[in-house]
């Protein structure tokens, strides 16, 4: 294996081994955390037709949940950060 890796060139690759092909490339790095994270809490009724509304990026959307739950409560969460997402 370590020969397969290490030593034998790679025809696809300018004749770099695997590994230094891997090596060469650029890793993901964890990101800066959210400084301060908000969370909203809304809890409101599923419509009459069985339907939720939400605001999201200044658009409302109407997402159904089903008649079967018409006139039922509900809670919903969502996390804005300083950065507007």
């Amino acid at each position: 294996m370590k020969y397969y890796n290490e030593e034998r060139p790679h025809r696809a690759r300018n004749r770099m081994t695997p590994k230094s092909a891997f090596d060469g490339r650029d890793k993901a790095k964890p990101g800066t955390p959210v400084q301060d994270p908000h969370f909203r809490v809304r809890t409101d009724k599923v419509d009459s037709s069985g339907k939720v509304n939400l605001r999201h990026d200044s658009k409302l959307l109407h997402i159904g949940m089903g008649c079967r739950y018409a006139g039922c409560g509900y809670t919903s969460t969502s996390l804005t950060s300083m950065y507007g997402w």
